[in-house]
């Protein structure tokens, strides 16, 4: 299924007018360019036009992978039912998986790109903080609350990550100057 996209409108946090902003509804992993955005948070980035005020701005959107026959439903209701069907009615194929944020669907990605099923991704990850939780391997300072990301495929093992934010720059806050 091709990209498809939405003009929505919203209002600013800092001045309170409204302005207009583009919301991808059907993400075509098949292009490139649209497909890097999404990965590095361009996608969500909405900035007001009349003084420059910057925020992440989440909305519901479909990952289509057609080549891998997967596709993620981004939404802060994770699950629900009538999502889900809204979702595979409009790409008239199976939705696989529902995030609630653009991290998680970042991560179910790059899982997907590295050829692993992300079910037992999961389950690893859950009995991983489990196990550091148990046994204190993890430090002294260490969140064990925090959630494990899969970072990357790396030969025989994976890379995960308590954190992502600092790898992607327009996960930082957007009002700061660099």
């Amino acid at each position: 299924m091709a990209s498809q996209k939405s003009i929505e409108e919203s209002s600013c946090g800092s001045c309170g007018l409204a302005a207009d902003f583009t919301a991808w509804r059907v993400v075509d992993a098949a292009d490139a360019e649209l497909k890097a955005a999404l990965m590095d948070e361009r996608l969500f980035l909405w900035a007001c036009p009349h003084r420059g005020f910057r925020r992440r701005a989440y909305y519901e959107l479909i990952y289509d992978d057609q080549a891998r026959d997967f596709r993620t439903l981004l939404t802060g209701q994770e699950g629900r039912a009538s999502i889900l069907a809204a979702a595979q009615a409009m790409t008239g194929r199976k939705v696989n998986r529902s995030v609630p944020d653009g991290e998680a669907l970042r991560e179910k990605i790059r899982i997907l790109e590295a050829e692993l099923d992300d079910r037992a991704m999961e389950a690893f990850k859950l009995f991983l903080r489990r196990y550091i939780a148990e046994t204190g391997q993890g430090g002294q300072d260490e969140d064990v609350t925090a959630p494990l990301l899969f970072q990357a495929k790396d030969g025989g093992g994976i890379l995960l990550s308590r954190r992502m934010a600092e790898d992607v720059p327009a996960l930082r806050d957007p009002n700061e100057d660099d």
